[in-house]
This record gives C-alpha cells, structure tokens and sequence, in this order.
C-alpha cells in the first residue's frame, strides 16, 4: 500500500515585463551611452495583461488542492490526499479472508477496541468492568480495574503514543492511562483528563495533531453530536458536527476528515465541518476503521470494505464463518502491518 502524501499550495507563476518608458530611457546611471536602453518606439501590444500580481490565464486548470475561493475543501464525496491522488488509486482490496481464533475470553462483553501499530490490542471490557491489554500471542493483562461502566458505545478508546485514553459513560469523563506505567492501576486512582457532561460516550478518534474527538448524545434531545479536544485536555469544539444517530462509531483518514458509521450510512465531515454521505443504503452498521484509502465497517451480513470509487462496499469477511450471530455487536480493526482484528462481544479473531 502507497502513503499518501500532502503536497504543496496552490501554483501561482510570476510574469515580469520590462516596460519600454515613452522617454527612452531606463537605468541611466551614469550618462554612459553604453548602459542607456535605446528608444525602439511604441510598445508593441501582445494581448497580455501586465498584471504582475496575478496568474496567467493559459486556459489549463490549475489543482490547487480541491479548494474552492471560499477556502472551503470542494467536497465531490470521493476521498482526495492533497497531492490529488485518489485514495481508491491505492486502495488494495482484499478478502475473502478466512479466521484463526486469537482469543476467548468468557463473561467479557467487549464494548471498545483499539490496536496499536504493531497489533497489541486494547479492549475496553464491560462484562468485567476492566480495561485490557490482549498481545499477538492471546495473552490478556489487565491494566485499569474496576471502571465504573465502560459506555454503551462501542469504540470508546483511542491510543496517541504510549497514552491510552477512554471514556467512561458513568462521570461523562475522558481518562488517559501512561501505558509505560505499572498495571493493573484501579479506577479510583485516575484522574480525569477532562470531565465533561460526555453522556453515553460512544467513539473515540484522533488526528494528526493529538485532538481527540468524541461522539456522545446530548442529555436533553437525545441527539449524538461530536466535540473536538485539545492536547491539554481543553474543550475545543463543543456540538462539532450533530449527528442523526446514538453513539456512532468515529475514524480519521489522514487529511483529518473524521467518518461517522451509523445504522445505514457513513458520513465524512471535513475539517471545515462540511458533511456529505459517503456510502449509504447499508444495514446494521457498528464498527468503523479507516486504513491507507480504504473504509473497512461490520454490518447484519460481515466485514465489508469500500474504496472510494463510488462501487458498493465488498463483502471481504461473513460473520457466519465463525458463527456469529447479528445483531452482536462486532468490529474490525486493522493495524499498520495490515493485519485485520475481528471481535465480538467475547471472541477475538485474526482474519487473512
């Protein structure tokens, strides 16, 4: 898979014309006929406009990056990098992919997922009111215990280095959790990152400059909305972008475009905070991943993946290969080595 990559600003070219003055002369210096510019007469018209401040019309249309004169992204509903190279130009399918059992863990109710670069799981576990560290191997440590309820969302947890950060539906708070620290730590030792009316916490992303964004649904109309956290812990952007639906699953793409998967659609809302569809007309869809130019999301039939190119998402994994019956919420998760994660509700799978 290619890395996209961000290009320069928009191409403006520079035209310097030197003017023939009426007097017939210019940078006479010295009165040395030699450094004098003869008088040639009138100044023949080219039919090009002395203007040195703006681009040549040639009649070819310059990229400037997809950004229209209000400097707002032009949204065509297709997924651009800013070198105007389409995602769906590398975006490699895959599938239909076949599964190995990683891990069982009885009694869990697996409600949040997130995998670091390498493939070391974390999970955010209701059943057990605990957060957990799963490895390439199966092998489960405990890190957080005793987490007074984990959100009813399902991807409440997000990795920025080595700091693990969740949302706990009980306080409306975000935690972070130093992941080079000793564990298990218990919940009651935490303190919160930023405490906030976040009620039913259900996604949780990040970009590029260590903003988190959450999705949560507002108390009162029992509507999903979006807010944007700083770094710090500062509260950026409160109702960021309202959404239709209750605890939507959140990813980024690398121009910052955050996705939103809810029951029968996926919305990409600009860092200018323009939403468009992006796929529609699905059924049941939970979990949500955006990987090097491909959405993959779950829905009632398995793992489907889409690529940007207007076709409809490819089915590239069925939950009936391991059994798994909807409407269990389930999710897939893809790391930097292209290995894909399934979960269920308490079942982790390797999928190739």
């Amino acid at each position: 898979m290619k890395t996209a990559r961000r290009a320069n600003g928009p191409v403006r070219t520079l035209l310097s014309i030197v003017t023939v003055l009426a007097s017939g002369c210019v940078g006479k210096t010295d009165g040395d006929p030699d450094t004098e510019v003869e008088d040639t007469g009138p100044a023949v018209d080219t039919g090009v406009v002395e203007d040195s401040d703006a681009p040549i019309d040639t009649g070819v249309l310059v990229d400037t990056g997809d950004f229209g004169d209000t400097g707002v992204p032009l949204d065509t509903g297709v997924v651009h990098d800013t070198g105007s190279v389409d995602f769906d130009a590398y975006c490699q399918m895959v599938g239909p992919l076949s599964a190995t059992q990683l891990a069982h863990l009885p009694g869990a109710n697996i409600v949040g997922a997130i995998t670091d670069p390498n493939g070391t799981l974390y999970l955010a576990d209701q059943g057990f009111s605990r957060i957990i560290q799963v490895d390439g191997s199966g092998q489960v440590t405990e890190l957080v215990t005793n987490v007074h309820e984990l959100g009813v969302g399902i991807s409440e947890l997000e990795l920025i280095g080595d700091d693990l950060y969740f949302a706990e539906a009980n306080t409306g708070a975000i935690f972070k959790v130093d992941l080079t620290g000793s564990f298990p730590v218990d919940y009651a030792s935490l303190t919160p990152f930023i405490q906030d009316d976040f009620n039913d916490p259900g996604g949780l992303t990040s970009d590029a400059a260590g903003n988190l964004f959450i999705s949560s649904v507002e108390s009162t109309s029992d509507l999903g909305y979006h807010s944007k956290i700083g770094p710090s812990g500062a509260l950026l952007d409160l109702n960021w972008s309202t959404l239709e639906g209750n605890w939507p699953t959140l990813t980024i793409d690398e121009q910052d475009n955050v996705y939103t998967v809810e029951p029968n659609s996926i919305t990409k809302t600009t860092p200018y905070q323009v939403s468009t569809p992006v796929v529609s007309g699905i059924n049941g869809a939970v979990g949500l991943t955006y990987k090097e130019g491909c959405l993959y999301f779950t829905d009632v039939d398995g793992v489907r993946q889409y690529d940007f190119t207007g076709n409809p998402p490819t089915l590239i994994f069925a939950h009936s290969v391991v059994g798994v019956a909807m409407p269990a919420p389930t999710r897939i998760l893809v790391d930097d080595q292209e290995l894909f994660t399934y979960l269920s509700t308490d079942t982790i799978w390797r999928l190739q």
